[in-house]
């Protein structure tokens, strides 16, 4: 949350578009629960504070099987071997987020803008790839919090906003 308000604080441009999104579609002043799924754009800048900042730094395995096992049916994995995800490059890798991986850019994400070759799941938001993006995980041990945690963040910074008066 703390990197999410740092940089709504250093991006002047994406809070004027957050502002914009609220005043639209909370016309009644704070966001309610039920605004939630209308605020793509408050969605896209978690998204990508996620990105930029992972709330872990990677995911790590042991292979503690009896024998050797291979990853992705090529690549064999000694037994007591130990790998890891490096989510903090992963998020940055310019193959998948492209030259700029390195900056804050919330639209990234925002599928009413679609990005060639990238897929959306809610119609709302987009990713480059599956596997590109663990904010939460993936899959059916992604995380079950993820819900809640949304919730949480967007209201983090979408409230204080709300309150603002021109």
């Amino acid at each position: 949350m703390s990197f999410a308000l740092k940089l709504l604080a250093l991006h002047p441009s994406v809070q004027d578009i957050l502002f914009s999104e609220i005043q639209q579609f909370c016309p009644g002043g704070a966001p309610e629960y039920t605004d939630l799924n209308k605020l793509t754009y408050a969605l896209c800048i978690m998204y990508e504070t996620m990105r930029l900042f992972p709330v872990i730094g990677s995911l790590n395995l042991s292979v503690s099987s009896p024998h050797d096992e291979i990853l992705l049916r090529k690549y064999p994995i000694p037994q007591d071997t130990a790998i890891a995800i490096d989510l903090y490059c992963l998020h940055r890798n310019e193959n998948y987020w492209g030259p700029t991986a390195n900056e804050f850019n919330p639209s990234r994400w925002d599928a009413r803008t679609p990005t060639p070759g990238w897929y959306s799941t809610d119609g709302k938001t987009q990713m480059p790839v599956r596997g590109a993006w663990w904010g939460f995980s993936e899959g059916p041990r992604a995380c079950p919090g993820r819900r809640p945690h949304r919730t949480l963040l967007v209201f983090s910074y979408t409230f204080p906003l709300s309150c603002i008066c021109d």
